[in-house]
């Protein structure tokens, strides 16, 4: 829009060099640099996050003030806690995936159906003294689709834990369960915790997949099973516990593998955005 241009570009150049901060101009309309801006920001974070390592190898900054990077994931921001942890719920429509959310964080229920691709929320949990700040992607995506896919596997990037829901009432739902395994298995980082939830527990009446059924398609996948009702609040906190205690007892696990050469450093996960050093506790929370 040259024409209605007001602000020109030296004068926005010389305050961005006044500001020590790069400047560019865009047109989202006409695709204008648009891709430019972002990888121009993406380079100053990877250059940031090389100088960090750098000076921290040098022991010009401590710890604490370093950048960590997870291997796949995003990054590790809050200093507010010990761990960070990103959580990914996946499931068929309509199994109480947002509801299980709600729960949990809000300790609320709705009726309403969310239409949304994809939400997240951050909740706080205290597990054995530590402060553990959760990252929860919350996902409406159908494996029948395509386009779909895509919101998925970014998604399933860097997720140290994933959910996997179920509706006990549909047995389509649990049938699928094998489906968004393959998924999870092709785009989540190797050691990703998972847990089974067979969600609507309250609905007896109802019921078609029984808790033997489960139970025992989870033995076999080597995984956590646990069955909720987001409406009664059963279960539901409980659930996430479980789960979020199963990222920590690997975490620990992965960096005693490390200390002991049985990992490589590009393998370990970096979860602790202040530092490993810690024991490992034979009881993290109650539901260990």
């Amino acid at each position: 829009m040259t024409s209605q241009k007001i602000v020109d570009y030296s004068t926005a150049k010389e305050f961005a060099d006044e500001m020590k901060i790069n400047f560019i101009e865009t047109s989202a309309k006409c695709a204008i640099n648009v891709e430019q801006a972002f990888l121009t920001i993406v380079c100053d974070i990877k250059r940031n996050l090389f100088e960090n390592e750098e000076n921290s190898n040098t022991g010009d900054i401590t710890h604490e003030k370093r950048i960590l990077l997870n291997p796949g994931s995003s990054v590790n921001m809050s200093v507010d806690c010990d761990y960070l942890f990103k959580l990914l719920i996946v499931g068929d429509s309509r199994v109480g995936k947002s509801n299980l959310l709600l729960r949990f964080v809000e300790d609320s229920y709705t009726e309403y159906f969310r239409l949304c691709p994809v939400d997240f929320r951050f909740h706080t949990v205290n597990v054995d003294g530590k402060t553990i700040k959760l990252q929860i992607w919350d996902t409406f995506i159908s494996l029948r689709f395509g386009n779909s896919l895509g919101v998925l596997k970014r998604s399933f990037r860097g997720a140290h834990g994933i959910m996997m829901v179920y509706d006990v009432t549909d047995q389509d739902t649990f049938s699928n369960i094998k489906r968004w395994l393959q998924e999870i298995e092709t785009y989540c980082i190797p050691n990703a915790c998972k847990l089974l939830v067979g969600n609507k527990c309250d609905m007896t009446s109802q019921k078609i997949v029984d808790y033997s059924t489960a139970k025992e398609f989870a033995d076999e996948m080597k995984i956590n099973f646990i069955e909720t009702s987001a409406k009664c609040a059963i279960n539901v906190e409980q659930a996430f516990l479980t789960i979020v205690c199963d990222i920590k007892r690997n975490l620990f696990e992965n960096e005693e593998r490390y200390n002991t050469g049985d990992i490589t450093h590009d393998k370990l996960i970096l979860l602790n955005p202040r530092s490993f050093h810690g024991t490992r506790s034979t009881n993290c929370c109650r539901c260990c």
